[in-house]
């Protein structure tokens, strides 16, 4: 395990090499501070934050320091995999992890990386790469009927270049959340 601090607050995450250069720039407050720190400073514990295309984790781990309620999702079998061990390596319980996609229809669809082959890439996503993968998709529609979307004070979207198909699906509840 390395550890690493985001806003002054210290995690754990795995030593996975692939991973090392990010996490460098995580732990120097050089990647998207300005994101870490609307999470931090506008949460808190009983708060819910929604967090589609939660990658490795980051965004989750510096949510769940505040103590809110935080519902993750990420369709990457490796990302997720790697996300799952940082959850479990900062012992938090109030986080819900879900590989699965949120896009415009329910089942199954391709997914791969925007280089080349390799899963778990930053831009891993269902407008880019090869498709190389099947992963589980839900209706964000259908999914932002949920009881804890209804609750949710932040909502963090990074699907890279899906927003385009899931913002429109959304709309009701962007318009109309609680």
């Amino acid at each position: 395990m390395n550890s690493i601090t985001i806003n002054k607050i210290d995690f754990q995450v795995t030593n996975e090499t692939r991973f090392d250069e990010f996490w460098t720039h995580v732990d120097s407050g050089q990647w998207e501070s300005s994101t870490l720190n609307v999470i931090t400073k506008n949460l808190k514990k009983g708060d819910v934050y929604i967090d589609i295309g939660a990658w490795i984790g980051p965004t989750v781990l510096a949510a769940a320091s505040t103590g809110c309620t935080v519902h993750a999702y990420e369709p990457d079998p490796v990302a997720f995999a790697e996300l799952s061990a940082n959850v479990a390596a900062n012992k938090t319980d109030n986080i819900t992890l879900n590989n699965v996609a949120l896009f415009d229809r329910h089942g199954e669809m391709s997914f791969g990386s925007g280089r080349g082959d390799s899963l778990g890439d930053s831009i891993s996503s269902l407008m880019n790469g090869q498709g190389s993968i099947q992963v589980p998709v839900r209706d964000v529609a259908n999914e932002s009927t949920q009881a804890f979307f209804k609750k949710c004070k932040l909502l963090k979207i990074d699907v890279e270049g899906a927003e385009y198909v899931i913002m429109p699906r959304m709309a009701d509840y962007l318009s109309h959340p609680g």
